[in-house]
């Protein structure tokens, strides 16, 4: 899992042609819908037992990627495709109505990544940060 989450953060960067930025989110936003899309249906097949120890399991090593390429690309790091998978990933587990006991677990899953992702430790992701636990989906639960 941790080799499949890198690929969107090596797209290589050549002399960036006329409208290289919007071809390369397109493809980020593809390739972490997906990605997304599938763990979200693999914690689905896993039922109820297993879920939020998968959905643990899945946001940390994220956050390990992360954390590795915030430290070896400096500032050449991209945020954006880890944005959008803690965004897109929190919209999406969180998207059908549930008793707040089954939320509970979920929100202090993603409380716990939130809080070892904060700007104290990685000064790039500080906007993407900020946006994630701002974000009104996450603040109304």
């Amino acid at each position: 899992m941790t080799s499949l989450f890198l690929i969107p953060s090596q797209i290589p960067n050549p002399s960036r042609p006329q409208g290289y930025m919007y071809k390369l989110r397109e493809d980020i936003y593809n390739f972490v819908d997906s990605f997304v899309k599938l763990v979200y249906v693999m914690m689905k097949f896993f039922g109820e037992a297993n879920r939020l120890k998968m959905l643990k399991t899945v946001l940390i090593t994220v956050k390990s990627v992360l954390q590795k390429d915030h430290d070896t690309k400096k500032t050449q790091f991209l945020v954006l495709p880890y944005h959008r998978f803690f965004a897109i990933l929190f919209q999406e587990v969180t998207a059908e109505p549930m008793p707040y006991e089954k939320l509970l677990p979920i929100l202090k899953v993603f409380c716990h990544v939130y809080h070892l992702l904060q700007p104290n430790y990685l000064p790039g992701f500080t906007y993407a940060w900020l946006e994630l636990i701002s974000q009104r989906h996450f603040l109304n639960k």
